[in-house]
């Protein structure tokens, strides 16, 4: 397949409106199907192998190719764009598919990674509401332990780049969908059962809750090639639109959330590293703006400042690195004055709120549509008066990471 096919040089072939960015499948020439449903026949014959690491890792570099490419693999430059938008969409979704089977699933790379949820910014239209889908699908298939990993939830947030009214809409609910179902199900777990302890529920909830997306998020928008630089604030209001996009559901929706929890989420990653590029300066910082930015977005759509997490806070070292230096403590605040909040007094009044940050109205406000948040006015009066964005914490000195290869405690419960 891989050799007689889709790395075969390609000829030029009749279609219909050549200049068209997209068309039916039915439209496509034979040699383009043909490649199409070869990618399929090899994401089910890795899937159906389970455990060849080396099958795997050369299959998502194969699949890379065709993303790196945008579709065309062999840089021949005479298919059409409609055959280039299929044969990248076909990469991905197989890649999608690969990933919900632990074993094979695992053997990408955090720049694969990267580079797949691209897709969800892609040119044409219906690549990116087709791969939207897929991503939601694989989600939702067989939870926890069939499913696209949490690891993917992150790429929703590129979804707030979206200019499509109708597509934002409907990936918004996949959101929803996605994040209330993760939620039920770790709220059974964490009841307990015969078959499940509530220690063992408690050390799989890192895998399990959608508020970990927030970490992927991140992660994939330092990286995102909208990101330019943390001090550019049209990048930082861009990254602030996609913050918001996956923010909004997760605490505005939430009877359970719990600013602590983010807080300290926040400052940790704050004392990590880019695990793909650690020692570029650059990357860094505008990893932890990122942070900065979404502790501030939080800040300002939050009414009761609960100051502790309710669950132990694990960071993926896939993605994030520790610092070199044991004793590293990241105090300084990456964002624009513009960008920046002042305080937070003693009582939970937020003084001092740039322009920047008002960002719009929720869905609910918007419609007048309840949530299930109750509006408390009480406020937490343990919260010091200090400025919001100053990330210093104490390091614990053994703090859980979970290892790159072992996200799916939920198959297999062993942990590093």
């Amino acid at each position: 397949i891989v050799k007689e096919l889709l790395v075969k040089v390609s000829t030029k072939s009749d279609v219909y409106n050549a200049d068209a960015d997209w068309c039916s499948e039915d439209m496509l020439p034979k040699g383009t199907k043909c490649r199409a449903e070869g990618m399929k026949a090899m994401a089910r014959w890795l899937i159906g192998l389970k455990n060849d690491k080396v099958s795997a890792q050369k299959t998502f570099r194969m699949f890379n190719a065709f993303l790196s490419q945008k579709g065309d693999l062999t840089q021949s430059g005479i298919l059409s764009k409609s055959e280039l938008a299929w044969l990248r969409l076909q990469a991905g979704c197989s890649m999608l598919k690969i990933c919900e089977q632990k074993g094979v699933g695992d053997q990408y790379t955090a720049e694969q990674f990267f580079l797949l949820s691209r897709l969800m910014m892609d040119e044409v239209l219906q690549v990116r509401e087709i791969f939207a889908a897929k991503l939601h699908k694989g989600l939702g298939r067989g939870l926890p332990f069939k499913c696209l990993p949490l690891d993917f939830m992150g790429m929703y947030a590129l979804a707030g780049l979206e200019a499509d009214e109708r597509l934002r809409g409907k990936i918004y609910d996949y959101v929803l969908k996605d994040i209330n179902r993760r939620r039920e199900y770790a709220r059974n777990l964490t009841q307990g059962s015969a078959t499940c302890s509530i220690e063992k529920a408690m050390a799989q909830l890192p895998h399990i809750l959608p508020d970990y997306m927030l970490l992927f998020a991140i992660s994939i928008l330092t990286h995102s090639p909208v990101y330019k630089d943390n001090r550019d604030e049209e990048s930082l209001t861009l990254m602030q639109q996609c913050l918001w996009f996956i923010l909004e559901p997760l605490i505005t929706k939430n009877d359970s959330y719990n600013f602590g929890f983010y807080k300290e989420m926040l400052e940790r990653v704050k004392n990590y590293v880019d695990a793909v590029e650690p020692t570029n300066e650059t990357v860094n910082a505008k990893m932890w703006a990122l942070c900065d930015l979404a502790m501030s977005v939080l800040v300002v759509h939050t009414s009761t400042f609960e100051t502790s997490p309710f669950s132990e806070i694990r960071i993926s070292a896939m993605f994030f690195k520790r610092h070199d230096d044991p004793m590293f403590v990241n105090v300084k605040v990456y964002l624009p004055e513009k960008f920046q909040i002042k305080q937070v007094n003693n009582n939970g009044k937020k003084t001092g709120l740039s322009a920047a940050l008002r960002t719009t109205k929720t869905r609910a406000q918007k419609h007048n549509i309840p949530t299930n948040r109750l509006n408390e006015s009480k406020v937490n009066n343990d919260v010091p008066d200090s400025t919001t964005l100053d990330m210093s914490v104490e390091r614990e000195e053994e703090e859980e990471v979970i290892e790159p290869k072992r996200r799916r405690t939920t198959r297999n419960n062993n942990f590093s």
